[in-house]
């Protein structure tokens, strides 16, 4: 991409602008779940952990997999593995 520098006006090939992808594994999320009180506490612990995260991000995760954040917290959703049909 192609930025103006702001100094001298010169044209300027930027890379990696924007945010950087959060690929934190879906295990790790729910154990941050399932470890915490509220979705709050277990993004600050993703953090701690992988140094990125969101609320929005633990959402879309859960969503993707067919899954409440707030079931899980409550402790109130048998969670199964989908792909060796073990318990989580």
């Amino acid at each position: 991409m192609l930025v103006q520098c702001p100094h001298c006006g010169k044209s300027v090939v930027v890379k990696g602008l924007g945010r950087k992808a959060c690929d934190i594994p879906f295990k790790n999320v729910l154990n941050a779940l399932q470890n915490s009180r509220t979705v709050r506490q277990a993004v600050e612990n993703l953090r701690q952990e992988f140094s990125s995260g969101s609320v929005g991000y633990i959402y879309n995760q859960c969503r993707a997999h067919g899954i409440k954040p707030l079931d899980i917290l409550r402790k109130n959703t048998f969670i199964e593995c989908l792909e060796c049909k073990s318990d989580l």
